[in-house]
């Protein structure tokens, strides 16, 4: 169990297929952060800390080593001497850690908000968003505790040139942590494969990236996401079919699935996923083709899905048969005139381990 969350949480990292040059050069992303709260007093305290790659975890024992984080320690002398009462003290902090965009190139920013082990046991609660320097949220966790799984992100930077990550933490009893950890730039999280003129070494490839990465949501929100890219090197489908890079693979399934899949009766649950895409404007597309693939990940998993595209406007613009680990690969195309974005939308009748669908071989006309 605990190294299935291992493997979640390090896959899901993999949401962008081109990391920024200042990450490769060795800058960070995000310059470091400026911190403030409220209230602030003789008995209150928040500290920053880096998030130690080596050493901490999160409440299921995840390590978190792609990039790097920050952890933050909110305590009040006063509610952690009635930590042990029923009616421990509670107190409400207002905290808020600005931070510059380093990498102006940047179309994307992911990472993680992460529940660190210190805080097993605690009742605090957190909302964490992230608002950009035009004031719009770009992302809102909902209210987490203790007992939730970390909660992945990844928003459009469109130019931001700051930040503000703003957490309400309704501190109650001893010190709590939260943590927010595997801070990545990237530019676009799929790519289509077009053939390249032949040099004289031989045939090339090329590839046309055209859709950016816009987010994921999923029912239950509390579903265990995989969201990444198709690996061109590794991934492969359930007749060991390999495709190229900038493909998306996606699967999820639930805490009560996981642990029911060794039952005869497993639990089956409902669980949907949507990956929205948008269409890089500089670029005419007019239609959207690809296939939607088993990854081998998910040869005789006993789940099923359908993925359906959707426009902006919800209209459904392409709806998959039901796919279950014995499917063979299914083409789509899909007119998408004049539009900006498009969802694709998994509906799974998830029953243990992650059901894997590759989506590959993109590209537009």
């Amino acid at each position: 169990m605990k190294r299935k969350l291992v493997c979640l949480a390090i896959c899901i990292l993999a949401l962008c297929t081109v990391i920024s040059a200042s990450a490769e050069s060795g800058e960070r992303p995000l310059a470091e952060p400026v911190l403030s709260y409220t209230p602030s007093g003789s008995t209150s305290q928040v500290t920053l800390t880096e998030w130690n790659a080596e050493t901490d975890t999160d409440t299921t024992g995840a390590y978190y080593t792609a990039s790097y984080g920050y952890k933050i320690k909110i305590y009040d002398t006063l509610n952690s001497l009635t930590s042990l009462m029923q009616n421990p003290g509670r107190k409400h902090f207002d905290i808020v850690m600005d931070m510059r965009v380093n990498d102006q190139t940047a179309q994307t920013l992911s990472g993680k908000f992460v529940i660190p082990q210190e805080s097993i046991g605690n009742r605090s609660t957190v909302i964490a968003r992230i608002v950009s320097d035009s004031g719009e949220v770009l992302y809102d966790s909902g209210t987490l505790t203790t007992q939730d799984l970390s909660q992945s992100f990844e928003i459009p930077l469109a130019g931001c040139k700051q930040l503000s990550f703003q957490m309400e933490v309704e501190h109650i009893g001893d010190a709590f942590f939260f943590a927010l950890t595997d801070i990545m730039t990237g530019a676009s999280a799929t790519a289509a494969q077009t053939p390249a003129e032949e040099s004289e070494e031989g045939a090339t490839t090329e590839y046309d990236v055209f859709l950016i990465y816009l987010g994921t949501l999923s029912e239950p929100n509390d579903a265990w996401l995989y969201v990444s890219s198709w690996d061109a090197d590794n991934d492969v489908d359930t007749l060991n079919q390999k495709y190229g890079p900038g493909g998306l693979k996606v699967g999820a399934t639930t805490i009560l699935s996981s642990l029911t899949q060794s039952m005869q009766g497993p639990l089956q649950e409902n669980v949907i996923v949507r990956v929205a895409l948008a269409f890089d404007p500089q670029k005419d597309v007019n239609t959207l083709s690809g296939k939607l693939v088993i990854s081998k990940d998910s040869l005789n998993n006993r789940s099923q899905a359908i993925v359906s595209i959707v426009s902006e406007d919800e209209e459904e613009l392409y709806a998959s048969p039901i796919l279950n680990s014995q499917s063979l690969p299914e083409s789509f195309s899909v007119d998408v005139e004049g539009m900006r974005k498009v969802t694709f939308v998994f509906k799974y009748q998830q029953i243990g381990d992650p059901f894997y669908i590759g989506v590959v071989d993109f590209a537009r006309n």
